[in-house]
């Protein structure tokens, strides 16, 4: 009699991929999530070249910021009418001329 052998399980190759690609994705993620770029890189990244570039130094610092908890003839939380009054009587109506002096 003939020896029966089973077959083995086969390894689904999709499967495999999709356990590869998350894997990946995770990794990327959290190094993503911990690497920060530093000030300077940001800024090589969105400025354009200058020779001062080297000689900028950068300070954090966090303000406290009463202002916005103030009303003001200029500032409120709802637009009004005194306020745009207030702004139009404080700005001039022309600042600049681009016609003929009157």
């Amino acid at each position: 009699m003939a020896q029966q052998t089973t077959p083995k399980p086969r390894v689904n190759l999709g499967y495999l991929l999709s356990i590869a690609l998350f894997l990946c994705s995770c990794t990327f993620f959290i190094t993503a999530f911990f690497i920060e770029p530093t000030d300077r890189q940001c800024d090589l990244h969105t400025y354009p070249w200058s020779p001062a570039i080297d000689s900028i130094r950068y300070h954090w610092e966090t303000f406290e910021n009463v202002q916005f908890s103030m009303t003001t003839p200029y500032f409120g939380f709802v637009p009004t009418d005194d306020i745009e009054q207030a702004w139009d009587e404080l700005l001039p109506r022309m600042p600049s001329r681009t016609g003929p002096q009157v």
